[in-house]
């Protein structure tokens, strides 16, 4: 553990956490870059006017701006972990196991979900586009049938293991708690 973070006498939870959203942060920094610095130099059409045409370009917009509060809902959740941690002692028993079936569902729901709106949202936006500007020139109908229609199929098992694993963290406290 780093000296910084000991003087703090975090617990183990609390510092997963925070790792945690640290990790998904840097994974943020990098499709940050490579959206709206690598992809306005190189991609044709860039993600930027993708966006700004609309329609199912938005989705870009969403998944980026979901991924972002799911970075703070890692940090907040790091929060509540200190406390339980301190006032009742720490997760044991299946207060553990649920908290790491917590952590995993979680990071892997939500991480996958935004990812994959994000790049939905860029084909599907990038279809509509006319031909003239890097597009594909297709109709609402021709990008849901062949481009984008099967990923909502790839995008509801990560949601559901994102609220499964948020159901999970609801357990882990309620366990924890119960110790009292």
């Amino acid at each position: 553990m780093p000296r910084s973070l000991m003087v703090w006498n975090l617990d183990t939870w609390t510092l997963r956490f925070i790792y945690s959203a640290l990790g998904q942060g840097l994974v943020f920094v990098a499709l940050t870059m490579v959206l709206f610095v690598y992809g306005s130099i190189s991609v044709v059409p860039a993600p930027a006017q993708v966006i700004a045409f609309g329609s199912a370009g938005t989705w870009i917009l969403a998944g980026y701006l979901s991924y972002l509060i799911m970075i703070i809902y890692l940090g907040v959740t790091a929060l509540f972990y200190y406390y339980i941690g301190k006032v009742d002692n720490g997760f044991r028993g299946s207060a553990n196991v649920s908290a790491w079936v917590h952590f995993i569902l979680v990071n892997i729901g939500i991480t996958g979900a935004c990812l994959l709106l994000v790049y939905a949202g860029y084909i599907g936006g990038a279809g509509l586009m006319p031909t003239a500007v890097g597009g594909h020139g297709l109709t609402d109908i021709q990008v849901h049938e062949q481009l984008i229609g099967m990923y909502p199929y790839l995008i509801i098992p990560f949601v559901i293991s994102a609220v499964v694993g948020a159901l999970f963290g609801g357990l882990s406290y309620l366990l924890a708690l119960r110790k009292r």
